[in-house]
């Protein structure tokens, strides 16, 4: 699976043992600050993206990539 992007990668963060509890952050690879998280939701029984503050910003390029994650995941 594919983790790395232009200016963003992903970064496995454990959550227990569940499967359903994998969550991947979003790092800038300019200083590593964490854009947001991806983590199965359980009420929509998909992955999603939360940004971790309200005033990061996203190109289109950036969001792409973030969906092609998302989609990744969900496809395994």
């Amino acid at each position: 699976m594919k983790t790395n992007y232009d200016y963003i990668h992903f970064e496995y963060r454990a959550r227990g043992s569940d499967e359903n509890r994998k969550t991947w952050c979003c790092m800038n690879n300019k200083n590593n600050w964490e854009l947001g998280c991806v983590f199965f939701y359980k009420d929509w029984n998909t992955f999603i993206f939360t940004p971790s503050n309200q005033t990061s910003v996203y190109s289109s390029s950036c969001l792409r990539d973030i969906a092609e994650f998302i989609d990744e995941l969900n496809n395994q």
